[in-house]
């Protein structure tokens, strides 16, 4: 069941929220980021059935790697433990599902609100677009994160980890941010190609999918040319912290100038298409 067929059943509720969104004033941003938080956390909570599905591959696929001796590598890399493996990978797994789901997020909503017929009221908005589809990812996030990572952390306790670890997996959040926000705007400009081409459905997945296995979420990497991908020194840096208890300033300089921009990149070319679709082409195609 696809969640934009969920909406249809929402869509006269959503439509009064963000005609309430449009006709704030400028000063109302603030609650205009209420508004969207609460409408996108109340469509998530409803729509169980993604959530759970979404857990178990994740779940799946975490344990999956690690009885198949993924995290064997990563203890030999960063000279761990076979105690710490476990954790390492789950760290990789967690800022790649949740950078996933950032990557995915412009063009889902784009989908959903276009074939729900809101898609001009966005429009009307004062508010940028690219604000109002990052406020829904962040509340997503959060969403995820507590739910994927309580499931994950348990997985992990299965396999030899403490509560200790489990906790770092929380506060790990503010590293994860960053990496949401650059590939926010890698998701940008597959949105931008959307507005033109309409179907991106497949490229997403296969994009996602190919992260997996080239980036750093498996097997270790050392700063160079991958690092260029939003979320692999969120990765290296969480996993420096929890071994370490700190992380090189090459790292963190590479987090941060990566995704700022990765975010400026797409938030430009999407801005740019939005602005070429609106004067020449049609929403009613997706």
């Amino acid at each position: 069941m696809k969640k934009e067929l969920f909406l249809s059943e929402k869509t006269p509720e959503r439509k009064k929220l963000l005609q309430k969104i449009r006709l704030l004033p400028a000063k109302g941003l603030f609650h205009a980021v209420l508004w969207e938080v609460r409408m996108e956390l109340s469509e998530a909570l409803q729509y169980k059935t993604g959530l759970f599905m979404d857990a178990l591959l994740l779940i799946g696929s975490f344990l999956a790697a690690l009885f198949l001796g993924s995290g064997n590598s990563l203890s030999s890399f960063y000279q761990a433990d076979g105690a710490q493996s476990g954790m390492l990978l789950l760290i990789g797994y967690l800022f790649w599902g949740n950078s996933c789901a950032a990557l995915g997020c412009c063009t889902g909503a784009l989908r959903g609100e276009m074939q729900e017929g809101t898609f001009e009221l966005r429009l009307q908005s004062r508010f940028p677009l690219t604000l109002m589809l990052f406020c829904q990812l962040l509340a997503d996030t959060l969403l995820h994160f507590l739910i994927y990572g309580s499931l994950l952390a348990a997985a992990a306790l299965f396999s030899g980890s403490s509560l200790a670890d489990v906790r770092f997996l929380f506060l790990s959040l503010p590293v994860l941010l960053p990496c949401l926000a650059g590939m926010y705007g890698m998701g940008l400009l597959a949105g931008a190609v959307g507005l033109r081409a309409k179907k991106t459905g497949s490229l997403i997945f296969l994009i996602q999918t190919v992260l997996l296995f080239v980036t750093n979420t498996l097997t270790p990497s050392a700063a160079g040319p991958l690092f260029l991908i939003p979320f692999c020194p969120g990765i290296d840096i969480a996993r420096s912290l929890y071994l370490y208890g700190s992380a090189s300033a090459g790292a963190w300089a590479a987090l941060l100038c990566a995704n700022f921009a990765w975010l400026l990149l797409g938030n430009a070319v999407f801005s740019f298409c939005l602005k070429r679709e609106r004067k020449y082409g049609t929403w009613d195609t997706w």
